[in-house]
């Protein structure tokens, strides 16, 4: 071969590689040219909730806080402003039955769920969360309020929040979680499922 013909062939195989190794915008992103925007990926979820997927980072225990929070009286009562509550001091559920009225039950937490609760808001050290928890108003529609008060001894505390708050902190994310068990909790028990199904919706 020619040393044309083995140059003709090295220039074409140096703009295959420089083809597949990303053409321009590689070396414009490895030597500093131009603008360089961040990657996007795709995930299938918003930022908010690919977020929430994460496991917030544990908090290490604070054995002080056993005494500060002892568990003697403890119990808490979730709320949301469409109907939904369970209040373990009455030991009561409602459920929001949108178009009917909301049915209230008797419905109480076992010793086991109750104990998986306080353990649960020790280790997020709920009683020092602030308060508010978030206390911006949500722009999404539509935007229910959330309301989570419990005690422990002589110490309570009362978090309020949009439904559509999404704060990107663990704290944000221990809320959440705790949220979302109880409300599994309640959503398990048979006598909740005898109810009737909800009619209509929200919009």
């Amino acid at each position: 071969m020619s040393n044309k013909g083995r140059a003709t062939v090295t220039f074409v195989a140096l703009v295959v590689a420089f083809v597949a190794f990303g053409g321009w915008p590689e070396l414009s992103r490895l030597v500093g040219w131009g603008h360089r925007e961040p990657p996007f990926v795709d995930h299938g979820l918003s930022d908010d909730e690919a977020f929430l997927e994460r496991p917030p980072l544990a908090l290490p225990i604070r054995p002080i806080d056993y005494i500060r929070f002892p568990r003697a009286g403890f119990g808490f009562v979730l709320g949301v402003s469409t109907g939904f509550q369970v209040d373990t001091f009455r030991g009561t559920a409602t459920k929001d039955l949108v178009s009917d009225p909301d049915t209230t039950i008797t419905l109480r937490l076992s010793k086991a769920e109750m104990d998986t609760v306080y353990q649960t808001m020790i280790a997020m050290r709920f009683f020092d969360l602030r308060k508010p928890l978030y206390d911006e108003e949500s722009m999404a529609q539509p935007s229910f309020r959330t309301t989570l008060e419990a005690r422990a001894g002589l110490a309570a505390n009362h978090l309020e929040w949009a439904s559509y708050d999404r704060r990107p902190s663990d704290e944000w994310k221990r809320l959440f979680r705790l949220v979302r068990m109880i409300e599994n909790m309640v959503w398990r028990k048979p006598e909740w499922n005898a109810l009737p199904e909800p009619r209509g919706g929200y919009q």
